[in-house]
């Protein structure tokens, strides 16, 4: 990859917010940069409980859930306080809905939604019983190929012996380890599983909530050909003397070793200057 890059867009973070934006713009015809501090991508996603709340979802509508925006509105009121922005809100409610359906339809991520899962405080007005949480099913770690070194590892409280759990069904057996038979059946099943992965692969490949969604973005931003640097080092973005309200708008990253992904290779670069073409337009409707 070239010590200057030109971009239309500049993702800066590989979580899920920087991935799903890299993925729409690339989508929408425009060539996407993404840059990422750390050496491994996922950000806080990977290690997030890995659930997104989307009120009046289509998942949940499919499934006879019945959500009524009012309600939702209520209910943010009541949690959000003096701290409610209609105009953020109303942006939430309607855009929401519309991205779980791309993210399904167009990029395929199977998202499911959690029937029994209720709002955090069900008892204020407006709260749902079930629907409005979506999850990622379960993907296994090797669709990533090559790029499974890159993933953020779990950290040690967020795991036993490296196994990562769910917060789910795996944590509900694991509490009733040795005192229910399914349980401990269960449970003996992960640690097999685990066991066999660590030997195999160094790693576990059952991936829990929270990394499931940045395996998948990651995976369709690397069949899309999207281009990446990402530090050897963890070290902050700088931007450069010239400022970034100038008309030609560059971007100086730190200077530290630069690991430049594309599709087809991963190579060693120096710090690159990123060049961001102001103006243009998607090429999709």
């Amino acid at each position: 990859m070239p010590r200057t890059h030109e971009c239309d867009v500049l993702v800066i973070g590989s979580g899920a917010g920087g991935f799903a934006s890299a993925i729409t713009a690339r989508k929408a015809g425009l060539d996407v940069l993404m840059v990422e501090k750390a050496n491994v991508f996922g950000g806080t996603t990977a290690t997030s409980g890995g659930i997104i709340w989307i009120p009046a979802n289509p998942l949940a509508a499919r499934s006879g859930v019945e959500d009524n925006l009012e309600d939702c509105r209520l209910y943010l009121r009541r949690e959000l306080g003096n701290a409610y922005s209609p105009a953020l809100i109303e942006a939430y409610l309607q855009r929401g809905p519309e991205m779980v359906t791309f993210f399904v339809d167009e990029i395929g991520i199977p998202f499911t939604p959690l029937m029994r899962m209720p709002d955090y405080h069900p008892e204020q007005p407006g709260a749902s019983s079930g629907g409005r949480s979506l999850q990622v099913v379960s993907v296994h770690a090797s669709i990533l190929g090559d790029e499974l070194k890159r993933l953020r590892p779990l950290p040690p409280e967020l795991s036993l012996f490296g196994m990562g759990v769910s917060s789910g069904s795996d944590l509900r057996h694991l509490y009733k380890f040795g005192r229910s038979l399914e349980s401990s059946i269960k449970v003996a099943n992960l640690l097999a599983k685990f066991g066999y992965d660590k030997l195999r692969y160094g790693r576990g490949m059952s991936l829990v909530l929270h990394v499931r969604f940045s395996t998948l973005v990651r995976r369709f931003g690397h069949r899309r050909r999207l281009p990446s640097y990402f530090a050897k080092d963890s070290e902050s973005l700088e931007p450069s003397s010239s400022g970034m309200d100038s008309p030609s708008r560059f971007v100086r990253v730190a200077e530290l070793s630069w690991q430049a992904v594309d599709s087809r290779k991963t190579q060693s670069v120096e710090a690159p200057s990123i060049h961001i073409r102001p103006g243009r337009r998607s090429t999709s409707p």
